[in-house]
């Protein structure tokens, strides 16, 4: 996450990276993220005016069992309680969120399993918000990468097309560095060892 005072917004704006989440009260500032392969999830509790924003991807497909006993979802029910946590710690009431997400397909059109898993995350999102009874205000999954702008405290999102190979060459480098790092994981945690 990159802190910047100096910007366009004359406040604090934070940038969050792929893997990255953050909880805001009481605070004028900006955080702001982008989509390309991964989900961006913001969230606000209307009574604290508490706004949050997390910056992830599920390694996979999720079966029909459902998500509670998913081992692919576990990771992304882990990455959004995470968020929860730090919301209800700043004094939110879970029955208070509301939800908007965004996702964005591969640019390309020549990208199938970029595209499904895409896809496997708006999924996810959709039967989490639907399990804890979440309120979805938004959803927009577009063709194009998308810039998302939440402002805080009061709630506001603003999102616009953006060209992440010319604009932000150094997200798309985390971005691939972090989805390697959950697929390796997932591999690793996929070994079975048999012993004699």
């Amino acid at each position: 996450m990159i802190k910047s005072s100096r910007n366009r917004f004359g406040k604090d704006l934070y940038l969050l990276f792929p893997g990255e989440y953050l909880a805001i009260k009481n605070e004028n500032c900006v955080l702001v993220s982008v989509t390309n392969a991964c989900i961006v999830v913001c969230l606000f509790e209307v009574k604290q005016r508490i706004a949050a924003m997390g910056h992830f991807i599920l390694p996979g497909a999720i079966g029909t069992e459902g998500i509670a006993v998913d081992e692919i979802a576990q990771q992304g029910i882990t990455d959004m309680e995470y968020i929860m946590g730090d919301i209800v710690k700043l004094g939110g009431d879970r029955k208070q969120l509301r939800a908007t997400f965004f996702a964005s397909l591969p640019e390309n059109g020549n990208d199938p399993c970029g595209e499904q898993m895409v896809r496997n995350n708006v999924r996810f999102l959709r039967l989490y918000f639907s399990t804890e009874r979440i309120p979805v205000i938004k959803e927009a999954i577009s063709a194009h990468t998308q810039k998302i702008l939440l402002y805080c405290p009061s709630g506001r999102i603003h999102r616009m097309a953006v060209d992440a190979k010319k604009d932000y060459s150094e997200f798309l480098r985390r971005e691939n560095d972090y989805m390697k790092s959950i697929i390796e994981k997932k591999q690793r945690q996929g070994k079975v060892i048999l012993f004699e």
